[in-house]
């Protein structure tokens, strides 16, 4: 799709968010989880992700946050 590439070169002029996932529970870096856009107010959905978290005990050690899309 156009919007993950254009997301992922920084080329939108949407407000979209990324939800992002710490490498490791020592939180060395972040990794891209979800696009999230097409919500009325997408930074509000991307916040109501991080319970995403919650659903399996593998991540309980990890950090989450969502990030505009620049």
């Amino acid at each position: 799709m156009v919007i993950i590439s254009d997301a992922i070169e920084g080329k939108l002029e949407r407000t979209v968010y990324w939800l992002l996932m710490s490498r490791t529970a020592t939180n060395s870096g972040w990794e891209r989880i979800i696009l999230v856009s097409g919500f009325w107010n997408n930074n509000k959905a991307c916040e109501e992700l991080e319970i995403w978290r919650k659903s399996n005990p593998l991540r309980a050690g990890r950090k989450f946050r969502c990030e505009l899309v620049r």
